[in-house]
């Protein structure tokens, strides 16, 4: 878990954007913070990052704002549905 990322989500709860593309420390844990503290999230990129199908949950189920952006690009070594999936499954998320 990278508790650097969940300090941030706890702490600007107003954070519009986040490009976390590429960072391997990226977990589950972080992506929910994300979604459960950052009311006015717009767009997170989580390209090429460890997440699995929860943290891909609590995006298209958070507390994030009402369109979000997404991009889960080279991820689906960790998905085990596709990363479209769970795009049909919010329509809230913008892929």
């Amino acid at each position: 878990m990278f508790i650097g990322i969940i300090a941030l989500a706890e702490g600007c709860k107003r954070l519009i954007e986040i490009n976390l593309s590429g960072c391997p420390l990226v977990s589950d844990n972080s992506v929910q913070a994300l979604a459960e503290n950052c009311d006015n999230l717009r767009s997170v990129n989580l390209a090429y990052t460890n997440i699995t199908d929860e943290g891909a949950y609590y995006l298209a189920y958070g507390a994030c704002g009402p369109k979000l952006q997404v991009g889960l690009f080279y991820c689906s070594h960790r998905l085990s549905s596709p990363p479209h999936f769970f795009f049909l499954l919010s329509p809230r998320l913008l892929y």
